[in-house]
């Protein structure tokens, strides 16, 4: 004997197509490689669009800026930011006027949440390593 235990016949059945029991053929290592090189060109191809929409969103981002990750995030973190200090300029603004933004109408003080998203939708933590958006 060999003193090797034999396999269970979940493990030795594991090339098994689904609801079949015939054995999938194993793929060439040159299948091997084409799968694995159309994946990742389908990988990079969605980052390039993410990318590329994010982009699109960023009034400082020119179309040939667009492809230049660094470029585009450093400006999308600016953008953001901008958006911020406005969104809070325009809530002091309001509560200078005598409006209670959260009462009235229904904005939260949480400066990490975007204006116009609705309450509820963000998943980010507040300052104070709260759950910001939750109801």
């Amino acid at each position: 004997m060999s003193g090797r235990l034999p396999t269970p016949p979940s493990e030795s059945n594991s090339n098994l197509q689904h609801g079949s029991t015939k054995a999938k053929p194993r793929l060439s290592k040159q299948q091997q490689q084409q799968n694995h090189a159309g994946s990742e060109t389908r990988r990079r191809q969605k980052l390039e669009d993410g990318w590329s929409q994010l982009a699109d969103l960023i009034p400082s981002v020119d179309r040939k800026e667009a492809k230049k990750i660094g470029l585009v995030s450093k400006k999308a973190i600016q953008f953001a930011s901008e958006q911020l200090a406005k969104r809070k300029r325009l809530m002091e603004a309001l509560e200078a006027k005598g409006v209670n933004i959260e009462q009235d109408l229904g904005i939260r003080r949480d400066e990490r949440a975007p204006i116009d998203m609705p309450l509820g939708l963000t998943k980010a933590k507040n300052v104070n390593g709260e759950r910001a958006g939750t109801e």
